[in-house]
């Protein structure tokens, strides 16, 4: 019995400060991380992770407006 085959692949993209918007080349780099991996794969599954601006709390959670920013960010990607 043949078991799932995994595929992985990343990209970075960088935000500007307080931003939520992916310039034209990282759109276009996640595209083509999409389109090289579909091209190999059939895609059941990507995982998203995005931050705000402000380090991760040693304790606490992030302000309001820091997850805030982090759901636009996800929502860019």
């Amino acid at each position: 019995a043949g078991g799932d085959k995994v595929v992985t692949g990343s990209a970075t993209v960088d935000f500007e400060k307080g931003s939520a918007t992916l310039s034209p080349s990282e759109k276009q780099e996640l595209r083509d991380l999409i389109t090289s991996t579909k091209a190999k794969n059939k895609i059941d599954k990507a995982s998203i992770a995005v931050w705000s601006d402000q380090e991760r709390p040693v304790r606490g959670d992030l302000s309001a407006a820091d997850r805030k920013l982090a759901d636009q960010r996800k929502d860019a990607i």
